[in-house]
């Protein structure tokens, strides 16, 4: 059965959401007349968000500083939409689109950890929800590849699906750390799917995630593995660049390339478009241009990248300013010390949800690393599920610390 027989209305929006990010862009490819569906989920998203939030009875104070955070961001969002429009040169519409985005990352967040907080049980999104979105993201590429061939973007596309994998991979790798069922199998799938997408920074990052979703820090033998993982995923990427020349022509031959230590590399016009974001950054630094406007530098040098500038500081700095950038990444880079802290602590003292905070921490350092090249920031199938597993993670950290102690106070009233 896909869905539990009963649930409330946050969590029936919350799985509706991580089943449908499991298509990832593919949901873009239906029509709801002016707008995609994805631009649909993403609305309703935000109202629904919203108005369940406000009828949550409870939040978790270890989250009160970092959605502070996001909500002076959006306030700031809003403040340069509306003085930038008049003359930005973005519609109304994407500029709104843009910062629901957002949006939606925040709400999320929040809300799930508003639901796990006040649920006597783990609800459905929690216990399957995030595994099951990975293996229908999995499966459906796999059937992409099988019946278009690698790189293929027949179902959904190749770098939509490697974004999903940046931000989910951690979890079905945190999850078969902690031998949760199936998640050893998803993870090698999502791999090599990725891999076979030719999105070199995901297949990169994915390799390095391996390693570190076994790392464990204070022991001598972690950092020996950790040792061992980095040797043996070096010499495959040698072998893989060296013997197989549809992977070494997309790191080389396609694209626009640079030069890197006398090897030509495929930029695919990065550094034209981040010199073009720099430069109107420069015109507008405090607080940005408005939400999308990075579009404007971007069309004026490639017309083929979608308004998109391949890389989401550039993106925030410009739309939102020094300052508006600034919120963000704070707010955004405060959750990886509490993830890591619950993680911790988990790891000794409750193994069985050990997994959720492992996952959201590597999710997030993921996430990070791709932002430096890609445009992960405002793809919703990519962050709704990250924003999920992290507003899960600090809620289940604040109430399985609360049974742990009551657990060890009645042992000391009984002895």
């Amino acid at each position: 059965m896909l869905f539990p027989s009963k649930i409330g209305l946050r969590e029936i929006l919350i799985t509706s959401i991580l089943i449908l990010c499991g298509l990832t862009d593919g949901v873009r490819r239906l029509s709801l007349g002016p707008v995609t569906a994805l631009a649909g989920v993403t609305i309703v998203a935000n109202i629904g968000c919203v108005l369940l939030l406000l009828n949550s009875r409870q939040f978790p104070k270890k989250l009160m500083l970092s959605g502070l955070g996001y909500l002076v961001f959006l306030a700031l969002g809003l403040y340069s939409l509306v003085a930038n429009l008049p003359f930005s040169g973005v519609s109304f519409q994407n500029s709104v689109q843009n910062l629901l985005s957002y949006g939606v990352f925040i709400g999320l967040m929040l809300l799930s950890a508003c639901v796990v907080l006040e649920n006597p049980v783990l609800p459905w999104f929690v216990r399957h929800g995030f595994l099951s979105t990975v293996a229908i993201a999995t499966a459906v590429y796999g059937i992409s590849i099988m019946v278009k061939g690698p790189g293929s973007d027949f179902m959904m596309g190749p770098r939509a699906f490697a974004a999903f994998v940046v931000a989910m991979l951690p979890f079905a790798l945190s999850a078969w750390r902690y031998k949760v069922p199936c998640a050893g199998a998803i993870a090698i799938a999502m791999t090599l799917c990725v891999a076979l997408s030719f999105s070199r920074t995901a297949t990169v990052i994915a390799l390095i995630l391996y390693p570190l979703s076994r790392f464990s820090p204070h022991k001598p033998e972690g950092w020996l593995r950790l040792g061992l993982w980095v040797g043996m995923i070096s010499l495959v990427a040698y072998l893989s660049f060296t013997y197989v020349q549809p992977i070494r022509d997309r790191f080389t031959e396609k694209g626009d390339s640079g030069s890197i230590g006398g090897l030509k590399v495929n930029t695919a016009g990065r550094d034209q478009m981040w010199i073009a974001v720099q430069n109107s950054i420069e015109l507008a630094p405090l607080l940005g241009h408005g939400p999308g406007s990075v579009e404007i530098p971007i069309g004026r040098v490639n017309k083929t990248a979608g308004g998109h500038p391949h890389n989401d500081y550039l993106r925030l700095t410009h739309d939102f300013g020094y300052v508006g950038a600034a919120v963000w990444l704070t707010s955004f880079f405060s959750l990886v010390g509490l993830t890591f802290r619950n993680w911790l602590w988990a790891d000794t003292h409750d193994r069985a949800m050990a997994h959720y905070h492992l996952g959201a921490m590597l999710g997030i350092l993921s996430v990070a690393q791709l932002m430096l090249t890609d445009n992960v920031i405002v793809y919703i199938f990519a962050m709704a599920p990250l924003a999920t597993l992290i507003g899960s993670s600090i809620s289940l950290d604040v109430v399985r610390r609360s049974q742990f102690r009551n657990l060890k106070q009645a042992e000391m009233n009984a002895g």
